[in-house]
């Protein structure tokens, strides 16, 4: 895999326990490439402002970086995703939701697929629910039974991109 620098843009609208969650299960695989992590606040009335103003202060000087940016109102996770990645800067592009948790080797894995396949973008596979079970094992799991297995039409929540695709 090639290191590039990736930029993941996460459209968020209150749900900080959500938006927590998702950029944690992020940032805490260490044996990956660096993120650019721009999240687009659609107007949160619930601490999301604090909260990105407070990570993007937390990651500075580190391999990452968060931007975020805050919109007076709710313009919509389309809209929201296409201002984040007219900001990118990445090779690689990423687009989430911010309730989605993500497994250790997902982006890896999706670049690998990207690669492999030769696609102009890749989803990864989305459970919905409560998480009332053990995610890195469940994820495993599914990522052994799964390996090398493509759906053709699966509706997404998240995508991965080279540049070239948006551009």
């Amino acid at each position: 895999m090639k290191t590039v620098r990736a930029s993941l843009i996460i459209a968020a609208y209150n749900q900080l326990k959500y938006t927590e969650l998702c950029i944690d299960s992020i940032l805490r695989d260490q044996d990956r490439i660096p993120y650019e992590i721009i999240v687009i606040d659609n107007g949160s009335g619930d601490g999301t402002r604090a909260y990105l103003e407070q990570k993007a202060k937390d990651l500075q000087g580190s391999r990452d970086r968060l931007l975020p940016i805050f919109n007076e109102k709710n313009l919509g996770v389309a809209p929201a995703w296409n201002q984040g990645l007219r900001l990118s800067t990445g090779q690689v592009l990423g687009i989430l939701n911010n309730d989605i948790r993500v497994s250790l080797t997902w982006f890896r894995s999706l670049i690998w697929a990207l690669d492999h396949h030769k696609l102009a973008l890749i989803s990864p596979f989305a459970a919905t629910g409560e998480l009332n079970y053990d995610f890195d094992s469940r994820a495993a799991q599914f990522t052994k039974q799964n390996l090398c297995k493509l759906w053709k039409d699966y509706d997404f929540c998240a995508a991965v991109f080279p540049r070239s695709t948006f551009d």
